[in-house]
């Protein structure tokens, strides 16, 4: 190029959401949060993904930068596992991210 250019750029925001929830055993007083649960999301986080957060005392969790779609998610916790429907035992669930989502998840003990 010579002499003056002009360049128009277009920039269009990332929407992106937080997937949250809380992580429990139920116990014969009901539900319990678990505390330090990992939980580790692939595609979820800025810029690049690989996300790891732990639940608080209350067994919250908060994964931010999540898009819309299928997300899979890695949940562990020694002494515990995630329990299908079926009662297989599973470490990996998928969340269905609409905009901000709450995902409560159930642990079992082994």
């Amino acid at each position: 190029m010579s002499g003056d250019t002009l360049l128009d750029f277009r920039l269009d925001r990332i929407v992106a959401y937080t997937l949250s929830g809380m992580v429990f055993e139920t116990t014969a007083a009901g539900q319990t949060p678990v505390e330090g649960v990992e939980i580790y999301c692939d595609s979820c986080g800025s810029p690049d993904g690989h996300t790891f957060v732990y639940t608080d005392a209350t067994g919250f969790y908060s994964l931010s930068w999540t898009m819309n779609g299928s997300h899979s998610l890695l949940i562990r916790k020694t002494g515990f596992e995630v329990v299908g429907p079926n009662g297989e035992p599973r470490g990996t669930i998928h969340a269905t991210v609409r905009g901000d989502t709450r995902l409560d998840i159930e642990l079992v003990r082994r």
